[in-house]
Protein backbone atom coordinates (compact mmCIF):
# COMPACT_ATOMS: atom_id res chain seq x y z
CA UNK A 1 0.00 0.00 0.00
CA UNK A 2 1.57 3.46 -0.85
CA UNK A 3 2.08 6.02 1.98
CA UNK A 4 0.21 9.38 1.51
CA UNK A 5 2.68 11.90 1.09
CA UNK A 6 2.07 14.54 4.18
CA UNK A 7 1.65 18.27 3.41
CA UNK A 8 2.00 19.58 6.49
CA UNK A 9 4.47 19.86 8.98
CA UNK A 10 5.49 18.80 12.15
CA UNK A 11 6.89 22.03 13.83
CA UNK A 12 7.19 25.32 12.42
CA UNK A 13 9.68 27.87 13.63
CA UNK A 14 8.32 31.42 15.28
CA UNK A 15 10.15 34.81 15.64
CA UNK A 16 10.86 35.40 19.42
CA UNK A 17 9.77 38.85 18.78
CA UNK A 18 6.46 37.97 17.64
CA UNK A 19 4.51 38.92 20.55
CA UNK A 20 6.24 41.78 20.75
CA UNK A 21 5.00 42.69 17.23
CA UNK A 22 2.88 45.82 17.14
CA UNK A 23 0.08 43.87 15.30
CA UNK A 24 -0.35 41.45 18.09
CA UNK A 25 0.10 43.68 20.76
CA UNK A 26 -3.18 45.68 19.57
CA UNK A 27 -5.03 42.62 19.11
CA UNK A 28 -4.29 41.57 22.61
CA UNK A 29 -4.79 45.11 23.90
CA UNK A 30 -8.49 45.32 22.09
CA UNK A 31 -9.40 41.61 22.73
CA UNK A 32 -7.66 40.52 25.95
CA UNK A 33 -4.90 38.06 26.59
CA UNK A 34 -7.15 35.08 25.00
CA UNK A 35 -6.08 36.49 21.54
CA UNK A 36 -2.67 35.29 21.77
CA UNK A 37 -3.95 31.63 21.91
CA UNK A 38 -6.10 31.62 19.15
CA UNK A 39 -3.29 33.30 17.37
CA UNK A 40 -1.14 30.36 18.11
CA UNK A 41 -3.89 28.16 17.68
CA UNK A 42 -4.72 29.77 14.06
CA UNK A 43 -0.75 29.16 12.84
CA UNK A 44 -0.81 25.74 14.14
CA UNK A 45 -4.04 24.53 12.08
CA UNK A 46 -2.07 26.02 9.06
CA UNK A 47 1.08 24.40 9.40
CA UNK A 48 -0.42 21.31 10.52
CA UNK A 49 -2.86 20.73 7.76
CA UNK A 50 -2.62 22.31 4.40
CA UNK A 51 1.07 23.74 5.24
CA UNK A 52 0.81 27.31 4.33
CA UNK A 53 -3.37 27.98 4.66
CA UNK A 54 -6.02 27.08 6.57
CA UNK A 55 -9.69 27.66 5.27
CA UNK A 56 -11.51 29.98 7.33
CA UNK A 57 -15.39 28.70 7.72
CA UNK A 58 -17.79 28.40 10.36
CA UNK A 59 -16.56 24.72 11.22
CA UNK A 60 -13.00 26.33 11.37
CA UNK A 61 -14.52 29.16 14.08
CA UNK A 62 -16.33 26.58 15.79
CA UNK A 63 -12.87 23.97 15.85
CA UNK A 64 -10.84 26.75 17.24
CA UNK A 65 -13.94 27.75 19.81
CA UNK A 66 -14.36 24.27 20.89
CA UNK A 67 -10.70 24.05 22.51
CA UNK A 68 -10.84 27.73 24.20
CA UNK A 69 -12.54 27.46 27.88
CA UNK A 70 -14.01 30.85 27.94
CA UNK A 71 -13.95 31.95 24.10
CA UNK A 72 -17.45 32.04 22.02
CA UNK A 73 -17.45 31.24 17.85
CA UNK A 74 -18.61 35.10 17.38
CA UNK A 75 -15.17 36.42 19.70
CA UNK A 76 -12.94 33.99 17.52
CA UNK A 77 -14.30 35.31 14.16
CA UNK A 78 -14.27 38.40 15.70
CA UNK A 79 -10.52 38.33 16.46
CA UNK A 80 -9.44 36.71 13.89
CA UNK A 81 -11.04 39.19 11.38
CA UNK A 82 -9.15 41.80 13.25
CA UNK A 83 -5.52 39.77 12.52
CA UNK A 84 -6.55 40.63 8.88
CA UNK A 85 -7.29 43.86 9.16
CA UNK A 86 -3.88 44.41 10.72
CA UNK A 87 -2.08 42.08 7.93
CA UNK A 88 -0.69 39.46 10.26
CA UNK A 89 -3.13 37.77 7.18
CA UNK A 90 -3.91 38.32 3.39
CA UNK A 91 -6.67 40.49 3.10
CA UNK A 92 -6.74 39.56 -0.59
CA UNK A 93 -6.86 35.80 0.30
CA UNK A 94 -9.15 36.21 3.00
CA UNK A 95 -12.23 38.08 1.02
CA UNK A 96 -11.66 36.29 -2.44
CA UNK A 97 -10.41 32.81 -1.23
CA UNK A 98 -11.78 32.58 2.36
CA UNK A 99 -8.33 31.00 3.82
CA UNK A 100 -6.16 32.52 5.95
CA UNK A 101 -2.56 33.22 4.64
CA UNK A 102 0.53 35.34 4.01
CA UNK A 103 3.89 35.95 2.28
CA UNK A 104 5.70 35.34 5.32
CA UNK A 105 3.98 31.86 6.01
CA UNK A 106 4.72 30.62 2.73
CA UNK A 107 8.40 31.27 2.91
CA UNK A 108 8.47 29.49 6.02
CA UNK A 109 6.88 26.46 4.68
CA UNK A 110 8.86 26.40 1.65
CA UNK A 111 11.72 26.44 3.62
CA UNK A 112 10.78 23.88 5.93
CA UNK A 113 9.93 21.43 2.79
CA UNK A 114 12.62 22.42 0.42
CA UNK A 115 13.73 18.82 1.25
CA UNK A 116 10.95 16.89 -0.04
CA UNK A 117 10.34 15.47 -3.00
CA UNK A 118 7.11 16.99 -3.86
CA UNK A 119 6.33 20.75 -2.48
CA UNK A 120 4.48 23.63 -3.99
CA UNK A 121 2.42 26.44 -3.10
CA UNK A 122 -1.10 26.51 -5.45
CA UNK A 123 -0.76 29.28 -8.06
CA UNK A 124 -4.04 30.74 -7.13
CA UNK A 125 -2.70 30.75 -3.61
CA UNK A 126 0.46 32.62 -4.23
CA UNK A 127 1.91 35.46 -2.52
CA UNK A 128 5.27 35.45 -3.29
CA UNK A 129 7.65 36.28 -5.80
CA UNK A 130 8.64 33.48 -8.71
CA UNK A 131 12.17 33.93 -7.71
CA UNK A 132 11.40 32.57 -4.25
CA UNK A 133 9.66 29.78 -5.52
CA UNK A 134 11.76 26.07 -5.30
CA UNK A 135 13.44 25.05 -8.77
CA UNK A 136 10.34 22.40 -10.18
CA UNK A 137 7.80 25.04 -9.51
CA UNK A 138 9.51 27.87 -10.69
CA UNK A 139 10.09 25.78 -13.87
CA UNK A 140 6.10 25.28 -14.03
CA UNK A 141 5.27 28.75 -13.69
CA UNK A 142 7.44 29.71 -17.07
CA UNK A 143 7.53 26.98 -19.51
CA UNK A 144 9.92 27.25 -22.10
CA UNK A 145 9.20 28.05 -25.99
CA UNK A 146 8.16 24.70 -28.36
CA UNK A 147 10.19 24.71 -31.36
CA UNK A 148 8.97 24.67 -34.47
CA UNK A 149 9.18 21.63 -36.58
CA UNK A 150 10.83 22.77 -40.29
CA UNK A 151 8.66 22.53 -42.76
CA UNK A 152 9.23 21.24 -46.38
CA UNK A 153 7.64 21.61 -49.81
CA UNK A 154 4.38 22.96 -49.68
CA UNK A 155 4.27 24.03 -46.06
CA UNK A 156 3.94 20.54 -44.38
CA UNK A 157 6.75 19.85 -41.97
CA UNK A 158 9.32 17.36 -43.41
CA UNK A 159 8.62 14.13 -41.43
CA UNK A 160 4.88 14.04 -42.58
CA UNK A 161 5.56 12.61 -45.61
CA UNK A 162 4.24 9.09 -46.00
CA UNK A 163 4.17 6.31 -48.28
CA UNK A 164 1.26 3.93 -49.11
CA UNK A 165 2.38 1.30 -46.63
CA UNK A 166 2.70 3.75 -44.25
CA UNK A 167 -0.81 4.87 -44.43
CA UNK A 168 -2.05 1.12 -45.26
CA UNK A 169 -0.67 0.08 -41.77
CA UNK A 170 -1.69 3.53 -40.04
CA UNK A 171 -5.81 2.12 -41.06
CA UNK A 172 -5.22 -1.02 -39.38
CA UNK A 173 -3.76 -0.19 -36.20
CA UNK A 174 -7.27 2.30 -36.36
CA UNK A 175 -9.36 -0.26 -36.68
CA UNK A 176 -7.40 -2.47 -33.61
CA UNK A 177 -7.54 0.84 -31.94
CA UNK A 178 -11.36 1.38 -32.47
CA UNK A 179 -11.83 -2.49 -31.07
CA UNK A 180 -10.20 -1.49 -28.09
CA UNK A 181 -11.84 1.45 -27.29
CA UNK A 182 -15.18 -0.38 -27.78
CA UNK A 183 -13.99 -2.86 -24.98
CA UNK A 184 -12.64 -0.04 -23.03
CA UNK A 185 -16.06 1.27 -22.68
CA UNK A 186 -17.94 -1.65 -21.86
CA UNK A 187 -15.59 -1.88 -18.86
CA UNK A 188 -15.72 1.40 -17.71
CA UNK A 189 -19.61 1.29 -18.07
CA UNK A 190 -19.82 -1.57 -15.85
CA UNK A 191 -17.32 -0.48 -13.40
CA UNK A 192 -19.43 2.96 -13.70
CA UNK A 193 -22.48 1.14 -12.85
CA UNK A 194 -21.32 -0.94 -10.24
CA UNK A 195 -19.58 1.76 -8.02
CA UNK A 196 -23.23 3.51 -8.72
CA UNK A 197 -25.41 0.72 -7.53
CA UNK A 198 -22.37 1.00 -4.27
CA UNK A 199 -23.23 4.50 -3.90
CA UNK A 200 -26.94 4.04 -3.51
CA UNK A 201 -27.56 1.80 -0.38
CA UNK A 202 -30.15 2.29 1.36
CA UNK A 203 -29.81 4.80 4.40
CA UNK A 204 -28.41 3.71 7.57
CA UNK A 205 -30.80 6.02 9.85
CA UNK A 206 -34.54 5.45 9.38
CA UNK A 207 -36.86 8.23 9.03
CA UNK A 208 -38.78 9.54 12.22
CA UNK A 209 -41.15 7.59 12.92
CA UNK A 210 -45.08 9.78 12.74
CA UNK A 211 -46.93 9.96 15.24
CA UNK A 212 -50.11 8.26 15.03
CA UNK A 213 -51.43 4.46 13.75
CA UNK A 214 -50.37 2.47 11.21
CA UNK A 215 -52.21 4.43 7.92
CA UNK A 216 -49.66 6.99 8.96
CA UNK A 217 -46.90 5.55 8.24
CA UNK A 218 -48.05 3.83 4.98
CA UNK A 219 -49.12 7.12 4.04
CA UNK A 220 -45.58 8.75 5.08
CA UNK A 221 -43.99 5.70 2.46
CA UNK A 222 -46.35 5.86 0.02
CA UNK A 223 -45.38 9.87 -0.40
CA UNK A 224 -41.65 9.48 0.03
CA UNK A 225 -42.07 12.62 1.80
CA UNK A 226 -39.16 13.79 4.49
CA UNK A 227 -40.25 16.27 7.28
CA UNK A 228 -38.77 19.58 7.24
CA UNK A 229 -35.82 19.63 9.00
CA UNK A 230 -35.86 22.03 12.12
CA UNK A 231 -35.24 25.34 11.66
CA UNK A 232 -33.88 27.01 15.21
CA UNK A 233 -32.40 24.55 18.03
CA UNK A 234 -34.20 24.33 21.01
CA UNK A 235 -33.47 27.59 23.30
CA UNK A 236 -32.29 25.63 26.56
CA UNK A 237 -29.26 28.15 27.07
CA UNK A 238 -26.91 25.50 26.07
CA UNK A 239 -24.12 26.77 23.86
CA UNK A 240 -24.12 25.92 19.95
CA UNK A 241 -23.61 26.42 16.21
CA UNK A 242 -26.50 25.67 14.73
CA UNK A 243 -26.13 27.54 11.64
CA UNK A 244 -22.66 26.24 10.90
CA UNK A 245 -23.98 22.99 11.34
CA UNK A 246 -26.83 22.95 8.80
CA UNK A 247 -23.77 24.77 6.27
CA UNK A 248 -22.13 21.90 6.40
CA UNK A 249 -24.49 19.03 6.07
CA UNK A 250 -25.57 21.14 2.63
CA UNK A 251 -22.22 21.51 1.67
CA UNK A 252 -21.41 17.90 1.72
CA UNK A 253 -24.74 16.99 0.12
CA UNK A 254 -25.67 14.90 3.39
CA UNK A 255 -29.69 13.53 2.82
CA UNK A 256 -32.27 14.39 4.61
CA UNK A 257 -32.89 11.39 6.72
CA UNK A 258 -28.86 11.51 7.60
CA UNK A 259 -29.22 15.03 8.47
CA UNK A 260 -31.97 14.41 10.94
CA UNK A 261 -29.71 11.80 12.89
CA UNK A 262 -26.54 14.20 13.08
CA UNK A 263 -28.61 17.18 14.38
CA UNK A 264 -30.32 14.47 17.12
CA UNK A 265 -26.94 13.05 17.82
CA UNK A 266 -25.22 16.25 18.24
CA UNK A 267 -27.82 18.19 20.45
CA UNK A 268 -28.14 20.79 17.23
CA UNK A 269 -25.02 21.40 16.62
CA UNK A 270 -23.66 21.43 20.48
CA UNK A 271 -20.06 23.62 20.71
CA UNK A 272 -17.67 20.84 21.58
CA UNK A 273 -19.47 17.62 20.65
CA UNK A 274 -17.26 15.00 18.80
CA UNK A 275 -19.18 15.69 15.74
CA UNK A 276 -16.65 18.69 15.07
CA UNK A 277 -13.88 16.97 15.03
CA UNK A 278 -15.16 14.27 12.13
CA UNK A 279 -16.26 17.33 10.35
CA UNK A 280 -12.64 18.29 10.53
CA UNK A 281 -11.50 15.11 9.31
CA UNK A 282 -13.69 15.21 6.39
CA UNK A 283 -12.78 18.52 5.52
CA UNK A 284 -9.31 17.67 5.12
CA UNK A 285 -9.66 14.56 3.87
CA UNK A 286 -10.06 15.71 0.19
CA UNK A 287 -13.19 14.18 -0.93
CA UNK A 288 -12.02 10.97 -0.65
CA UNK A 289 -14.94 9.78 1.67
CA UNK A 290 -17.73 8.95 -0.59
CA UNK A 291 -20.37 8.82 2.03
CA UNK A 292 -20.06 11.69 4.38
CA UNK A 293 -23.45 11.24 6.10
CA UNK A 294 -22.43 7.38 7.41
CA UNK A 295 -18.98 8.55 8.22
CA UNK A 296 -19.95 11.36 10.33
CA UNK A 297 -22.09 9.11 12.29
CA UNK A 298 -19.88 6.33 12.66
CA UNK A 299 -17.29 8.53 13.96
CA UNK A 300 -19.28 10.40 16.63
CA UNK A 301 -20.67 7.03 17.48
CA UNK A 302 -17.24 5.60 17.90
CA UNK A 303 -16.48 8.78 20.06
Amino acid sequence: MARIKKRGLDYFPMSTDFIHDRSVRRIMKSEGDAALAILLETLSYIYSGEGYFVRADALFYADLASEMYSTSVEEVERILRLAVSYELFDAGMFETRGILTSAEIQRQYLFVTKRRSVTGIAEEHLLIAPEELPAPQARKKKPAPEEETPAGEGGRPENATQTPENVTQTRENVTQKAENVTSGTQSIAQHSKAQHSTENLPPVIPPPRPEGGKGEGRRLRENSSWPRLPAEPPADGVKRNFKGLMDNLKRYGIPPDEQHALIRESNYGEIGHPLWKALYTLHHAGGKIKLPGRFLLSRIREG
